[in-house]
């Protein structure tokens, strides 16, 4: 093999694992559930380049959302990195599928709440539900089919709900990333997630029916976090966008107004700016432009 050609296909080979490792992580924001949870010997959370995610590892808490995510890790048995990513993916398609049949369903009046009151399209904001929570409005809906006999086709399984468990983990390390208390309601779905799919997994229809009435209660009556939280996401991931691009804005200031002038909720322009300064006092992964 020539020089040249060697080079090319040392170059095509980065590109290639570069590729995997991103598409692998993409659709966790704060960390690799497959980097952090395949390897028994790693007792912390890592990115999707192996590296540890930088916030403090040694604290309770910390270790208490890794021991949620690597519970609900081990119950899909993964097999290799591929495999994680092919059935994430399936995941991700189901929980679309089910988005549309739940809209569906409650047009057609067929959805009640955990009152027995008919839901009604306005009552529930299918665009800001959580994976763990469609899921669970999925759950109720199955089992209420199959009691007059009507089969829905889409299939829920123990493994949705873990995999829904590690979103909510990533969840919980964005409530980490600003004030914390952000985090505790992401906690909370995690943990339900995580019994909701060990309930599946267990094989107990008395335990499952327990889960279930309990799932579909926690998804239906529990209030959409604060709209400043989905905000607060929107900013950070504005933020990390700037880092790779620094040239976007001159200033930690600038940044903020056209924060404000993006989002509905956020009033504080000081508030964005300490989110910045907070952020920025993390082992940087890029640069910004100094005030």
């Amino acid at each position: 093999m020539s020089e040249r050609n060697a080079e090319d296909s040392d170059s095509a080979r980065k590109f290639l694992e570069a590729f995997d490792r991103w598409s692998e992580s993409m659709p966790f924001g704060h960390y690799s559930p497959f980097r952090t949870y395949s390897n028994d010997s790693t007792h912390c959370f890592l990115d999707a380049d192996g590296e540890p995610v930088h916030r403090d590892s040694d604290s309770p808490d910390a270790e208490a959302i890794w021991r949620i995510g690597r519970d609900a890790y081990r119950l899909l048995g993964i097999k290799s990195q591929d495999d994680f990513r092919q059935r994430h993916d399936e995941f991700r398609e189901m929980v679309v599928a089910w988005r549309k049949i739940i809209a569906e369903l409650i047009e057609d009046g067929r959805g009640i709440d955990q009152h027995g009151d008919p839901l009604t399209p306005g009552s529930v904001d299918l665009s800001q539900r959580e994976a763990s929570e469609i899921l669970s409005i999925a759950w109720q809906f199955i089992e209420d089919a199959k009691k007059i006999g009507f089969e829905i086709g889409y299939p829920l399984k123990g493994e949705q709900l873990a995999f829904a468990c590690l979103h909510e983990v990533d969840n919980v390390l964005l409530g980490m990333d600003f004030d914390g208390q952000d985090a505790v309601a992401s906690t909370v779905a995690a943990v339900n997630a995580l019994a909701d799919a060990q309930a599946f997994f267990n094989g107990s229809d008395g335990f499952r029916e327990v889960r279930r009435k309990m799932a579909y209660d926690a998804a239906i009556a529990r209030h959409r976090k604060d709209p400043k939280q989905a905000e607060k996401k929107f900013v950070f991931e504005c933020y990390q966008a700037w880092r790779g691009s620094p040239e976007r804005y001159k200033s930690k200031a600038a940044f903020a107004r056209d924060m404000l002038d993006k989002v509905e909720h956020l009033e504080s322009q000081k508030k964005i700016e300490d989110w910045v300064r907070k952020w920025d006092a993390r082992p940087p992964t890029g640069t910004l432009p100094a005030e």
